[in-house]
């Protein structure tokens, strides 16, 4: 219910289209992208449904709303990324600068997963 409503709310934000309905197999291994959303992975691929290939179309569509989201969560604004742009290959990591991760975002990040009942 969270991550879903969070993931609606930016694609709206970035102009991806969101169309909930009910479609068949058939539609989701034709999709372009198969995405999972949970609490704790807020926006995942999937790339294999049934041992057959699915998705894998819009990467980069993938990634714009992966680190959106991301840059959402920590507050952050879009210094903070998952990759190096026009860079080929082995680049996906997360960085930011290390005076982001303060003890106000440290408190925020507790808060949220205590509240969704994600931590002890």
């Amino acid at each position: 219910g969270i991550a879903r409503a969070h993931l609606i709310k930016m694609c709206k934000k970035l102009c991806i289209p969101v169309n909930e309905k009910a479609f068949t197999l058939k539609e989701l291994m034709a999709a372009d992208e198969v995405i999972v959303s949970s609490s704790s992975n807020f926006c995942m691929q999937a790339s294999v449904i049934d041992g057959k290939p699915v998705g894998g179309k819009a990467p980069e569509l993938l990634k714009k709303l992966q680190d959106a989201l991301m840059q959402d969560f920590l507050n952050l604004n879009n210094e903070a990324r998952m990759n190096t742009p026009s860079t080929l290959g082995g680049n996906w990591q997360w960085r930011m600068k290390d005076d982001v991760l303060t003890d106000r975002l440290a408190n925020r990040i507790y808060h949220l997963t205590k509240t969704y009942g994600r931590c002890k």
